[in-house]
């Protein structure tokens, strides 16, 4: 782990030609660990999004087709009456 005590970060280049920053190791860690929770955090709600879109239109295609059976014996029902 004394590799990790600090880690180099080569910015963009300047008029001085690159600068580098040095950042604890364990800042930079704690950073992309939060990113990374970020990250899963906004996956899990893509996938609740995906999974309520998909019952939403399931939902959507079974009243459709009950609004048709529903027409279709009506239809029917108007056939019979003449």
């Amino acid at each position: 782990m004394a590799a990790l005590s600090t880690l180099r970060i080569i910015s963009h280049p300047d008029e001085t030609g690159l600068r580098e920053n040095l950042i604890p190791a364990s800042e930079t860690i704690e950073t992309k660990q939060q990113e990374l929770a970020v990250y899963r955090r906004k996956l899990a709600i893509n996938d609740l999004n995906k999974k309520s879109n998909k019952q939403q239109a399931l939902a959507i295609t079974r009243r459709r087709e009950r609004i048709s059976r529903i027409i279709e014996r009506r239809g029917k029902s108007y056939v019979s009456r003449s």
